[in-house]
């Protein structure tokens, strides 16, 4: 009896001190890591040589390090498909384009689809004019995302990842784009394996996409008599957008009317 009482004892919650939040918890440590949020700490800081990525999460720093170390852990169960992520959320959101259920901007006109809803915001962004735009005098970047913003404005600030190789003044406001550079210095490319080519890149992705001409998995157009293929999704998607533009006419209204 007296065990079954103590389990039946109401919790203790913590409630978070913040201005007008209601957030509370009844573990000590999840409170903790929300208050972050309001304090702006990020005490797990990567120890990656010129990356300066930090978090209020260990889990998040974790994941960030397979940046790093290629660790791809999360894999596609889609028979024929290879793709691999270091994010569970990234495995999720790649699996949306087997399904089909991906994220559609509404705008009339637009065909614009996702895999992801931060992506489907951002595109929005274009629509409605409320875009991320550098404060630089005379210079007019805007962009749908936070985070190239960020990246544009080490431009302005110069504080560039910068490739340390003598004599390469190659530098980013990307520390992937810099670790990607570096990989031309090191030797350390993704080369294709097939025999006889000797195609490298200091991108997998782009490998991934050459190694389509070896396979012949090559994304196709599905429109009646047209034999576009291409090794790479965007320039499908670019083809059919040019096919459409070509295909169509603004009526006296303004709007645009198959022909």
């Amino acid at each position: 009896m007296h065990s079954a009482s103590v389990l039946s004892m109401p919790k203790t919650l913590h409630r978070c001190k913040a201005p007008r939040c209601g957030y509370s918890s009844t573990s000590t440590s999840h409170l903790k890591r929300h208050c972050r949020i309001h304090t702006g700490e990020k005490p797990f800081h990567c120890n990656e040589p010129g990356c300066d990525y930090a978090s209020a999460r260990a889990i998040a720093l974790k994941t960030h390090q397979r940046k790093h170390t290629g660790e791809k852990p999360y894999e596609c169960d889609e028979p024929g498909c290879d793709y691999a992520s270091g994010h569970a959320s990234a495995l999720k959101a790649h699996q949306r384009k087997h399904t089909g259920d991906l994220f559609r901007c509404d705008e009339p006109g637009c065909d614009y689809a996702s895999t992801q809803a931060s992506n489907l915001k951002a595109h929005q962004r274009k629509h409605t004019g409320e875009l991320f735009r550098c404060d630089e005098p005379g210079c007019d970047y805007t962009s749908g995302h936070a985070s190239a913003l960020k990246a544009h404005r080490r431009k302005h600030t110069g504080a560039l990842f910068q490739c340390d190789e003598p004599g390469c003044d190659y530098a980013s406001g990307h520390a992937s784009n810099l670790k990607s550079h570096q990989r031309k210095h090191t030797g350390d490319l993704f080369r294709c394996d097939e025999p006889g080519c000797d195609y490298a890149s200091t991108h997998a992705g782009n490998l991934k996409s050459h190694q389509r001409k070896h396979t012949g998995d090559l994304f196709r157009c599905d429109e009646p008599g047209c034999d576009y293929a291409t090794t790479q999704a965007s320039n499908l998607k670019a083809h059919h957008q040019r096919r459409w533009y070509h295909g169509a006419k603004k009526s006296t209204s303004g709007e645009i009317v198959e022909i």
